[in-house]
């Protein structure tokens, strides 16, 4: 069957746009895929041209609605985070890891060590991969220029921010239960 140039260009550019991935960076992609308060914080933090750098990176979004949970989960985590942004930039790159990790890559009782040099421990479960607990991996794969974003629930907490801000700010839907090393 012969098809016609038209179609085979057409076709062409289709595959080619599926396997290049995204010309954003991951930046630019968290922003795009409403985690637009993780944008924020990031450029609060500072981390904007780190995060845009040519090396790899995996990032585990919260979405704008896990924040609005955490932060009404915990009331006042917004003035203290206010007033000591290296606790802020902590979180933030709790949430970041070296690496272009893929949701195929993932296996249960998996630790996966962050830019803020804690861990985050993997559990699967039903086809679902749940972060520290309780923050279920829900968009997988938005793949970047340099690497790729998976959107998540909820917001994690490493362990020692924790202990700074203290228990009676956190709350489990914050998915900072079992994060044990």
């Amino acid at each position: 069957m012969k098809k016609s140039l038209p179609a085979s260009i057409a076709i062409l550019a289709i595959a080619a746009s599926v396997f290049a991935g995204s010309k954003s960076d991951v930046v630019t992609t968290i922003n795009a895929n409403n985690m637009h308060t993780l944008a924020a914080l990031i450029t609060k933090s500072g981390l904007v041209p780190s995060l845009q750098a040519k090396v790899p990176f995996t990032v585990f979004g919260p979405t704008d609605a896990a924040f609005d949970d955490a932060m009404k989960s915990m009331p006042g985590a917004s003035d203290y985070l206010n007033h000591h942004p290296e606790v802020l930039k902590k979180i933030v790159l709790y949430h970041v890891v070296n690496g272009s990790i893929m949701s195929k890559s993932f296996h249960n009782s998996q630790k996966v060590k962050t830019l803020e040099g804690e861990f985050i421990i993997v559990t699967m479960k039903k086809n679902q991969i749940i972060l520290n607990g309780n923050s279920v991996m829900a968009n997988t794969n938005m793949r970047c220029t340099n690497g790729v974003v998976h959107s998540i629930s909820a917001v994690l907490i490493p362990p020692t921010v924790r202990k700074m801000i203290g228990q009676s700010m956190i709350h489990p839907r914050t998915a900072v239960i079992k994060n044990k090393h």
